[in-house]
């Protein structure tokens, strides 16, 4: 008799940890997604159905110092960015370069050259959250099965004091699919 209550009580337990699951699995959908919805839809890197982006080409970006910008094109290191598009349709994405908020270097110093055009970075300021801001620093379409590049050039204005040579600026690229989804 012991070993039926035993089976009983094993039963009741599997079958309340399913009915959890089962009634918990939508909630923290609804919660997952309200977040993303808040934070930002990203594309996924690693499905082949969407839009995609990869560094080609990383730059150093150590010890940046006060230049003009003909001097940063002509000797400055650069990245290349690829953007790819492997649906079967043409596809507007978003070119983000993200800054952690752990950096130490002022923006307003910070200047960058996307395919010819310069930017002051903080001109190019659109969101942020606990850890990152946001800069939107291109907005582009790719067609279908194709390749967009980006060559981008990172370098201090001419007038940033030369104390902003040793301060760090951690950044990334990334693209979203849907910019409005950022602030909201």
């Amino acid at each position: 008799m012991s070993i039926n209550k035993e089976l009983t009580k094993c039963t009741i337990e599997i079958i309340s940890l399913i009915c959890i699951v089962i009634f918990t699995y939508p909630v923290m959908n609804m919660i997952r997604e309200s977040e993303g919805a808040r934070i930002a839809e990203y594309y996924n890197n690693y499905r082949a159905s969407e839009v995609t982006l990869y560094y080609e080409k990383k730059a150093n970006l150590n010890n940046l110092q006060p230049m003009t910008e003909k001097y940063a094109i002509n000797n400055l290191d650069y990245s290349v960015i690829n953007v790819i598009n492997n649906s079967k349709e043409n596809k507007k994405y978003n070119l983000m370069l993200t800054v952690e908020k752990n950096s130490t270097l002022e923006i307003d110093y910070v200047m960058i050259n996307i395919n010819g055009t310069t930017l002051k970075l903080s001109d190019c300021y659109y969101a942020e959250d606990d850890y990152i801001k946001y800069f939107l620093i291109d907005t582009n379409m790719i067609e279908k099965n194709s390749i967009n590049s980006n060559k981008i050039y990172i370098w201090l204005n001419k007038e940033a004091s030369n104390n902003e040579q040793n301060k760090t600026l951690n950044i990334h690229f990334t693209i979203l699919n849907k910019i409005n989804t950022l602030n909201s």
